[in-house]
């Protein structure tokens, strides 16, 4: 074979290589996208807003500390008695309650709100939602074993006493409840402060037959 004959023979066996490898390049670009494009559809966010019923509720009192509430029909906030003195003379009360959060499917928490019912109430009290980080059950919780709870991130409906439901936006206390394996929910206080009398007030448990604790979340 003549020296110009190799030298065209290389030049095509070049050639074909190059279109080969650009070949396959492609057609790894293309499985990739079908691929990622098919995950994203079967397994993305579908947006949607949930409504929760609690799955475990019950006030923890100070003046009864070894006491259980949890089958009781009310859930009761109460300022300590001559609080406005910096004196605390005993019950003082908090609510807890826990709701069993679903997956998150890929989707984030777009708004959260916790919405408690009250039958009674005193006005002008500025009541908060803390979240608890702690385990705990509505048949054994009290107020000498309570759960540990962060103040961090609380939220405060500023004279947001009254009956009816009340409603707490706690977007940020469910995001950081994810996965659900952190979901211990919620205690609400009296933070106002200023009390000479005590004033109290009384929810709906889980346990009333209507009008009970919610936790209504957006996903999207």
């Amino acid at each position: 074979m003549s020296r110009r004959a190799r030298r065209l023979l290389f030049a095509l066996a070049a050639l074909i290589a190059v279109s080969g490898a650009t070949a396959y390049a492609a057609s790894l670009t293309a499985i990739s996208t079908a691929k990622l494009t098919g995950w994203h559809s079967a397994a993305g966010c579908t947006p949607q807003t949930v409504t929760l019923s609690a799955s475990d509720d019950a006030t923890i009192d100070q003046g009864s500390p070894n006491t259980n509430f949890g089958s009781s029909t009310d859930l009761k906030v109460k300022a300590p008695l001559l609080g406005a003195l910096g004196i605390n003379l005993g019950g003082e009360r908090y609510t807890l309650v826990r709701f069993t959060l679903p997956s998150l499917q890929l989707c984030s928490v777009t708004l959260a709100k916790l919405r408690l019912f009250a039958t009674s109430a005193t006005s002008g009290r500025n009541l908060e939602a803390d979240r608890v980080t702690q385990a705990w059950a509505e048949g054994t919780v009290t107020w000498t074993n309570a759960p540990l709870v962060t103040s961090t991130g609380a939220v405060t409906i500023a004279s947001g006493s009254g009956t009816g439901y009340r409603e707490w936006t706690v977007t940020s206390l469910v995001t950081a409840q994810y996965p659900p394996g952190n979901s211990y929910g919620f205690l609400v206080s009296d933070s106002s402060g200023l009390s000479l009398l005590a004033p109290e007030q009384i929810y709906n448990s889980d346990e009333a037959a209507a009008n009970k604790p919610q936790l209504v979340v957006t996903y999207g």
